[in-house]
């Protein structure tokens, strides 16, 4: 009985602190929309800092994009990675964005399409046409015509538009 009952409270205290970060992330999320970036920073950062990850990839958004603060590429690649490696969608789509682009001060081509594949995977159709592209030009992976069609259609099938429209022409945009 003793072990249910500390089964019991815990829970009940997780489940607190979790409906406390989301209300507290909320919160952050509505000062952004109102431009009340120093608010919001303050709530993120003690969110991000506590392992909360979708706190972790909106401040990494907020350096990376200068939103309220000067732009610091390294936070930002920071936070994004915290967030990413906890499973945060937009930490990893933000993180292979960086990369690719090297907006840290250097380009990491492998781990721009590892993270990439990794959502392209789980179905996130922006990542599936950006994987299509990464294939067919030989970024970060060997070109490969085949996995490049293959992933187009993907993004295409699940709505994708930009990856509907090269399917028009798929001989044109594979430069066969």
């Amino acid at each position: 009985m003793t072990r249910r009952l500390a089964t019991l409270v815990l829970t009940c205290l997780t489940l607190g602190a979790c409906d406390r970060q989301a209300s507290q992330y909320r919160e952050a999320f509505e000062a952004t929309i109102a431009e009340d970036y120093r608010s919001a920073r303050v709530i993120l950062t003690e969110l991000a800092r506590g392992g909360y990850p979708p706190a972790q990839a909106r401040l990494g958004q907020m350096y990376d994009f200068g939103l309220g603060v000067e732009p610091d590429p390294r936070a930002a690649l920071h936070w994004y990675r915290l967030a990413a490696d906890k499973g945060e969608v937009s930490a990893q789509y933000y993180l292979a964005q960086a990369q690719l682009k090297g907006r840290s001060g250097h380009r990491d081509l492998e781990q721009a399409f590892y993270w990439f594949h990794r959502l392209a995977e789980h179905g996130y159709p922006p990542a599936q046409h950006q994987v299509a592209l990464m294939y067919r030009d030989g970024i970060g992976v060997d070109k490969d015509s085949d996995a490049a069609l293959q992933w187009l259609r993907s993004a295409g099938e699940n709505g994708y538009a930009l990856a509907r429209r090269a399917l028009l022409d798929p001989a044109a945009w594979c430069r066969c």
